[in-house]
């Protein structure tokens, strides 16, 4: 998500990046079949048959868990808010807090050698000091609550997660006005979550094209609870794709599959959907400006011992695919709507799903 936030794993190996709150393509279409059908399935032939049915025939997993998801996710983050305001009015009162964020320390926080020597001095024969009640140290002490807070956040979450209704009838405080009235309004953390989504579905469905990056199944993609989509596991590009039998995998430009049509309000009559399209071509025409620009990278890293760019010739998916041979923008963006539809319609990218599904559900 971050390159700052990447840390290599071993010499020539790459980088790797935690992302919280986070789930697969696999698990989250997995989960929402069984949490559908009420109960887990008791046989592992059961389990697998159902999440690879899920992932060829299914359309609304993805959103229904973004749905549940994202409304929880924002009341942990609005409970988090209310107890550091709550907290940041507490230690408001503390003068000493305030000059240390000042750079000084109040006098009353220290003390002279003579005035520890009075101390103990006055202190009762026999009596050790720390003897009687214990003397905690208030940054542990705010450090302990800090963590049963967390703790306690958590806890309410996982036991309300299902039952959002009921999350809203205990604790209205927690919605805005605008999440209450319509989960879809503007502010509204559903309302935001899809545009999250919308924004990075068609920013990556765009650089996995351009860049030819293959082995795109369900368990290469992932989705955050605030609506976050991203791919891992770049270990194939340029169009080289895996095959199975002579037979390339993949076949679509890019992962596009009704389940995630769903989430974007449908291909018919979606305003999100549009918008979508939209972006698509804006991000292409984007990286079609400066093709020369991205060409060139490109052969400059021929000599740096990447397996799949050890020639000029393996350039040459990016020239075919940022269309160096149309004639102009209006052209390309015909171009990327076929690419957008063919995607969607392509039956081979839901046999990989549904065959990945398939082999590794447990």
């Amino acid at each position: 998500m971050s390159p700052y936030g990447c840390v290599a794993t071993a010499g020539a190996q790459g980088f790797i990046e935690v992302v919280q709150q986070a789930n697969t393509l696999a698990n989250i279409t997995k989960d929402e079949r069984f949490r559908a059908k009420g109960a887990k399935p008791r046989t592992r032939a059961s389990r697998k048959y159902g999440a690879a049915h899920e992932a060829y025939y299914g359309t609304g997993a993805v959103s229904a868990w973004l749905a549940r998801e994202c409304a929880a996710y924002a009341v942990e983050k609005r409970v988090e808010a209310e107890t550091a305001a709550a907290r940041a009015g507490r230690r408001g009162l503390d003068h000493g807090q305030s000059f240390r964020h000042a750079g000084l320390t109040p006098r009353a926080t220290t003390m002279s050698t003579e005035d520890v020597g009075a101390v103990a001095a006055a202190r009762p024969p026999g009596r050790a000091a720390g003897a009687g009640a214990a003397v905690r140290d208030p940054s542990k002490a705010e450090s302990d609550a800090r963590r049963s807070r967390r703790s306690q956040v958590r806890r309410h979450s996982e036991a309300h997660r299902d039952d959002w209704a009921l999350e809203r009838a205990q604790h209205p405080w927690l919605l805005k006005p605008s999440e209450e009235a319509n989960p879809l309004a503007e502010g509204a953390a559903l309302h935001d979550a899809l545009d999250n989504f919308a924004r990075s579905l068609a920013g990556y469905c765009v650089a996995t094209y351009v860049l030819g990056i293959g082995d795109r199944h369900n368990d290469n993609i992932m989705l955050t609870r605030d609506g976050r989509y991203f791919h891992i596991d770049f270990g194939h590009f340029l169009g080289n794709f895996k095959k199975k039998f002579g037979v390339k995998r993949e076949s679509a430009p890019f992962v596009l599959t009704p389940h995630m049509e769903t989430v974007l309000g449908g291909r018919g009559a979606g305003a999100r959907y549009r918008k979508f399209e939209e972006l698509c071509c804006k991000a292409f025409l984007v990286l079609r400006r400066h093709r020369d620009h991205i060409m060139v990278l490109l052969m400059l890293m021929v000599d740096c011992g990447i397996p799949e760019l050890a020639k000029i010739e393996d350039v040459t998916w990016v020239h075919g695919s940022l269309m160096f041979d149309e004639p102009d923008d209006d052209a390309a963006v015909s171009g990327v709507m076929a690419l957008i539809d063919a995607s969607l319609n392509n039956k081979r990218t839901r046999t990989m799903h549904a065959i990945h599904s398939l082999v590794h559900t447990t």
